[in-house]
């Protein structure tokens, strides 16, 4: 089943293969949600991939003491975390595989793992001894 509504995001209208829609609401108030066809197989594993990429740089930021190559490193997957977003809402819309792996990393923190990693980094780089 296909479904036809305006993504907010991309400032169009979007239609897109679903298998499952429901409806919210009653009279003008009307609410949908939809599940769209996605491998969620591969979303799983590639989520586990950067989940553990994202443990390792926590352990190597705990070991590495005032590393500047630490810190670009964790602002640099960062940067690529965003830009295959980016690119999967470009291409295919919110139902992207980039994007549902993002929005489970947001969802459970490991975002802002990240973004701690990369401001303890650049502190101890910059800190006085």
């Amino acid at each position: 089943m296909t479904a036809e509504f305006y993504d907010v995001k991309l400032k169009k209208k979007v239609t897109v293969e679903i298998t499952e829609k429901v409806t919210y609401g009653q009279g003008n108030r009307i609410r949908y949600a939809f599940r769209a066809k996605t491998d969620q197989k591969l979303v799983i594993q590639k989520t586990d991939k950067y989940i553990k990429y994202i443990n390792c740089l926590e352990r190597s930021a705990k070991l590495s003491d005032g590393d500047s190559s630490m810190h670009k490193q964790a602002k640099k997957f960062k940067e690529d975390l965003f830009d295959k977003r980016k690119a999967g809402l470009a291409k295919i819309g919110i139902f992207s595989i980039e994007n549902l792996i993002f929005k489970i990393l947001r969802t459970k923190g490991h975002i802002e793992r990240l973004d701690n990693i990369i401001n303890k980094s650049y502190d101890s780089q910059f800190s006085e001894e």
